[in-house]
């Protein structure tokens, strides 16, 4: 599927959403962080995120996610932007949705820093991960699962 997409919108939400939803989603995610094609590694990224958001933690791979963590703090600058913008959303998810990785989540996004992305021509900016993870907790939803993936 996510080589067939032909767009930043298909490869980061569409196609991630379809997968995450899947048995096989995982497995998928796994194999496609791994390639140096951006939106595959983008569309991987996103597709963590978004089994984070749904599945409960005793379904998770939880050492793989910790595990995770540890290279996106290591590359995050040096990946092109749509890879850089789903792994910083990626450590908001695990911190947001995974609390026993929440502390180590935001370790990591202390070590990354802000990152910056070109976005284009539009009013979207990327969130600075401990605020965003700090803001759900106050809100006191931080480990809530979502029902559906989507939107």
């Amino acid at each position: 599927m996510v080589t067939k997409a032909n767009g930043g919108a298909l490869a980061g939400s569409t196609v991630p959403w379809a997968v995450a939803g899947g048995k096989h989603g995982w497995d998928i995610a796994l194999k496609w962080i791994e390639t140096k094609k951006a939106l595959e590694a983008s569309a991987g990224w996103t597709t963590f995120s978004r089994l984070v958001a749904l599945k409960e933690d005793n379904d998770l791979n939880l050492p793989v996610l910790k595990q995770l963590l540890t290279p996106v703090g290591k590359t995050i600058h040096e990946v092109l932007d749509a890879v850089r913008c789903a792994m910083n959303n990626f450590i908001i998810s695990v911190g947001g949705y995974v609390t026993s990785l929440t502390a180590q989540a935001m370790k990591s996004d202390e070590k990354v820093g802000k990152v910056v992305a070109d976005l284009g021509k539009n009013a979207c900016k990327i969130p600075y991960a401990p605020e965003y993870i700090k803001k759900r907790e106050s809100r006191g939803n931080l480990g809530e699962k979502g029902k559906t993936v989507k939107c």
